[in-house]
C-alpha cells in the first residue's frame, strides 16, 4: 500500500505593498533514502486574493507519486502594517512659517519608497509648540496599512512689526549725530490678541552729522 506523504506550505510575511515572497513547502514521510526528486508534476501554489493587512492561505497542490498518498497543508500569507519608522518615507515642504498667533500648520508631503501617503486614511499628524516663534515638531503616526510614528521639525520665525509715531528734533549743528525724539511710540502689525508693551529708551542713528536733512537709518 501506498505510504503518506503530507507536504506542508511554509508560512509567509511580507509588509503590505510588496511582491509575494517565494512560496515554499516542507515534506514529511518519505520513506528513508528518498526526497522530493521522486515526485512527478510541478509544484504549484494558489494564494488567497487580497493585498490589505491581514491573513491569506497558501494552498500546495500539483505533485503526483505512485508510491504516497499525499496530504497537502496549507500555509498562512501574512500581510503586516508598514512601519514609518525606520523605513525610507521622506517627508517634504515642511516650510519656515511666520509668526501668525494662531497654530500654525506646514504642508506635508509624505513618500513610502515611491507611494505617497493620505493624511486620514494612511497617517494622522499632531503638533508640538507650533503657535509661538520658534522650533515646532511635528508628529506622524500612521494609521490602516501603516504603522510607528516619525517626527519632523519645521520653523516658526518672528513678525516683524513697526515702530511708529517717533520723529528726530531739529537741531543746532554741533558735529555729531546724536538727536532728541520726540513723540509717543506706537507699534503697527502685531497680530489681534497680543499685548506688546515697549520699554527702554530707543536710540538711532543718523545718515550725517553735517548742516541738512538728516535720515534715519535705524
Amino acid at each position: 500500500t501506498q505510504s503518506t506523504l503530507t507536504i506542508t506550505a511554509d508560512s509567509k510575511t511580507k509588509v503590505i505593498g510588496a511582491i509575494d515572497p517565494v512560496f515554499t513547502v516542507t515534506y514529511s514521510g518519505f520513506v528513508p533514502g528518498e526526497d522530493e526528486s521522486v515526485l512527478a508534476g510541478v509544484l504549484r501554489f494558489d494564494r488567497e486574493a487580497g493585498e490589505d493587512v491581514g491573513s491569506y492561505s497558501i494552498t500546495p497542490s500539483g505533485l503526483t507519486t505512485d508510491n504516497y498518498t499525499i496530504t497537502y497543508l496549507n500555509g498562512v500569507l501574512t500581510i503586516a502594517n508598514n512601519d514609518l519608522e525606520g523605513l525610507d518615507v521622506s517627508v517634504t515642504a515642511i516650510e519656515s512659517l511666520e509668526y501668525t498667533g494662531l497654530p500654525l500648520e506646514p504642508t506635508l508631503e509624505l513618500v513610502f519608497g515611491s507611494q505617497p501617503l493620505v493624511l486620514g486614511t494612511d497617517y494622522t499628524i499632531t503638533y508640538t509648540n507650533n503657535t509661538d516663534a520658534g522650533m515646532a515638531t511635528v508628529t506622524i503616526t500612521g494609521i490602516g496599512n501603516y504603522s510607528g510614528t516619525i517626527e519632523a521639525t519645521f520653523e516658526i520665525t518672528p513678525k516683524a512689526i513697526t515702530v511708529t509715531g517717533l520723529t528726530g528734533d531739529n537741531k543746532t549743528y554741533d558735529a555729531t549725530t546724536s538727536v532728541l525724539i520726540s513723540g509717543t511710540a506706537a507699534l503697527s502689525g502685531v497680530e489681534p490678541g497680543d499685548d506688546i508693551t515697549l520699554g527702554g529708551t530707543p536710540t538711532f542713528t543718523f545718515s550725517q552729522a553735517s548742516v541738512g536733512e538728516a535720515i534715519l537709518i535705524s
